[in-house]
């Protein structure tokens, strides 16, 4: 068998069930737009590679999501030739924003509209269209059968831990109304409709219009773009070697070209936090692709020319890098290892690539500590002390008021002349407070888990007062709160 037999109907109908069928088929189409991308990788330039990519990935997963009404039990029944109205995907990330690399994921969210859906209540509209997305799911990422078309990535949706695939319409805009943590509005930045309903989708994001895009300028935005980049520098595994070089820009060996202090990440960041402060006045910001991004700050003279050009040349050379080092390791990879084949694609040679590199990182290094210098430092989070939401079944906001009281103890700990101790008696405390807050149902308001913060007695003496008299704990007096 070859690979052009594949995607033969009749090699499909005679040896493989139909969704199998169309798997192959994904596989096929996608095998043959690989080969179209990496000969035009050396001499194409990254901008319109990277939207060619993501319409590619936009028409496959629309093309997915049709196949799985008509494969999926539960929902053929609702399927429709033209498209089955209701259910609409949207892309994130360089999906959404039409910037998508060789190896990327997909980050999608999925939501449906009681209204146009054909779909009856008593049936179950979330039930259908989570079994329709699991078919979806199989059909064009395929975990089990090992190759896939694309590799999606879910976590984005609304309180992932605890919400199925799909949300109604109604309950998506009052999550991000009045539940969701500020980093979503970085998330949604980036949102477009690729697949299913499009006319409900884009209905959907006219409505979190004014939520992503606001008319008044929102400075503590900024401070929240530095507190996660901090966390990320401070927490991600992927720099744990740059951690230990202490993110050192003369190092280019490793550099992680996402994540890296200088690289993609840190333009991004540049130009999203420009975008949340002056889009909802300057409609020409509003825009999920950033180097359209950066050439309407210059253009309307909140950056300076020679800033925007800058982080245009250095955003083209990361993202024509990563392609490289994608394409070469077939995978989902960003540390930057030299080759012939890196080199051939960036018409350099090695030498000059690290010097063009260091250049770089320097200048959107710069830059970036200009524009967030007075921002907060983010202070390190002990990850005992840090907990996912969806433990206690709260939203995100009630999530960050209990991490803002389990905090304390990472300053207690920090204050301590015995750390170890002060490490292990919080432990103790932490545990035993977390077992009571899943049994007692009034913690579910943030601002009753205020109530229950810890309390501390000198250096590493711990102490939880539950809702109970007398809760568990470390013995020793109970003390006033610091």
């Amino acid at each position: 068998m070859t690979v052009g037999q594949i995607g033969k109907p009749e090699y499909l109908s005679r040896s493989f069930g139909t969704a199998t069928g169309i798997r192959l088929k994904l596989l096929q189409d996608k095998q043959a737009a690989q080969h179209a991308y990496l000969a035009k990788l050396p001499t194409r330039d990254n901008e319109t590679l990277g939207r060619d990519w993501a319409q590619t990935a936009a028409r496959q997963i629309d093309e997915a999501l049709s196949a799985a009404w008509a494969e999926n039990r539960q929902g053929r029944a609702y399927a429709q030739e033209d498209g089955t109205p209701g259910l609409f995907i949207l892309g994130l990330g360089k999906l959404g924003g039409e910037d998508l690399n060789f190896s990327s994921d997909v980050d999608l969210v999925t939501f449906y509209d009681p209204d146009r859906l054909p779909v009856p209540a008593m049936v179950g509209r979330e039930y259908v269209c989570a079994q329709v997305l699991r078919t979806f799911n199989q059909l064009i990422d395929g975990h089990t059968a090992g190759a896939f078309a694309w590799r999606t990535d879910w976590r984005l949706r609304p309180d992932p831990s605890v919400t199925d695939l799909a949300l109604s319409t109604t309950a998506g805009l009052e999550y991000f109304q009045f539940k969701a943590a500020p980093w979503r509005r970085l998330a949604m930045l980036k949102a477009r409709v690729v697949a299913g309903d499009r006319a409900a989708g884009q209905a959907f994001l006219d409505n979190l219009h004014d939520f992503i895009w606001k008319q008044r300028i929102e400075f503590a935005m900024v401070a929240e773009l530095a507190n996660l980049k901090s966390r990320i520098h401070l927490e991600h595994p992927a720099l744990a070697d740059s951690r230990r070089l202490n993110h050192d820009l003369s190092v280019q060996e490793g550099f992680h070209l996402k994540l890296g202090r200088g690289g993609i990440r840190d333009i991004e960041f540049i130009t999203n936090a420009q975008q949340l402060l002056w889009g909802g006045r300057h409609p020409s910001l509003q825009t999920a692709h950033t180097q359209t991004a950066l050439r309407a700050l210059s253009a309307l003279n909140l950056m300076p020319e020679e800033e925007v050009q800058a982080l245009l040349t250095a955003y083209a050379m990361f993202r024509k890098l990563e392609n490289a080092v994608q394409s070469q390791a077939d995978g989902h990879v960003h540390s930057l290892t030299m080759s012939p084949w890196v080199e051939q694609v960036m018409g350099l040679g090695q030498m000059e690539i690290w010097a063009a590199i260091a250049r770089h990182r320097r200048i959107v290094a710069d830059i970036f500590d200009r524009q967030f210098a007075d921002a907060p430092p983010a202070p390190p989070r002990q990850k005992l002390h840090y907990i996912e939401p969806c433990l206690l079944n709260l939203n995100e906001r009630q999530g960050e008021a209990l991490n803002g009281v389990l905090a304390k103890f990472d300053q207690a700990i920090a204050a301590s002349t015995d750390p170890d101790t002060a490490l292990a008696l919080s432990r103790h405390t932490f545990t035993s407070h977390i077992r009571r807050c899943r049994r007692t149902p009034c913690l579910k308001d943030g601002r009753k888990l205020a109530a229950y913060k810890a309390r501390a007695r000198g250096p590493g003496q711990f102490r939880a007062r539950g809702p109970g008299p007398g809760g568990p704990g470390p013995a020793g007096p109970r003390a006033r709160a610091p």
